[in-house]
């Protein structure tokens, strides 16, 4: 997603993990995955959701300050599209060598910063240090607990002085 939107807008886009596009600390693209695993373990069916804001008529006023757009016209839909496809097979075809960690890791807009993160219903806060080779999120707690988190919602925490 995030090269593809790249490509059509001279942007440079960053990866909020897990599934979020961001350009200049706005949100413009999310994704959202549903899968089923069968009795053996392997993938029955994913399904694959993406919405990406083409332009930011019509935000609601709640989300104006948060939420972005790629910038790119309408008549760009068709092409927008084609780019996605193209990039997502290409990084399909990848998946078992791992061939999309380098750019995930690279664009990566959480790295290095202080975030929130749910664990068992609590709030709690550590620092976000990279991505791992299962794509999961690497973690410090302020005790020098290494966490790796696989799925779940992270945040960064604003004012952030460390």
């Amino acid at each position: 997603m995030a090269c593809a939107i790249d490509e059509l807008t001279g942007s440079r886009s960053g990866i909020k993990w897990v599934n979020d596009i961001y350009i200049n600390g706005r949100k413009v693209c999310g994704i959202l995955t549903e899968a089923s695993l069968n009795a053996d373990g392997d993938m029955g069916y994913a399904v694959l959701g993406i919405g990406i804001n083409v332009t930011d008529r019509g935000f609601p006023e709640d989300i104006r300050g948060k939420a972005g757009a790629i910038g790119a016209s309408e008549a760009l839909r068709p092409e927008l599209a084609a780019a996605v496809l193209e990039r997502f097979f290409d990084y399909y075809d990848r998946l078992p060598d791992k061939g999309y960690l380098g750019e995930y890791r690279r664009r990566s807009i959480l790295t290095g910063k202080k975030v929130e993160y749910e664990q068992s219903g609590d709030i709690r806060s550590a620092r976000a240090v990279g991505i791992d080779d299962e794509a999961k999120l690497i973690v410090i707690t302020p005790k020098g607990e290494e966490i790796h988190l696989g799925s779940g919602e992270v945040n960064i925490v604003m004012n952030n002085k460390e």
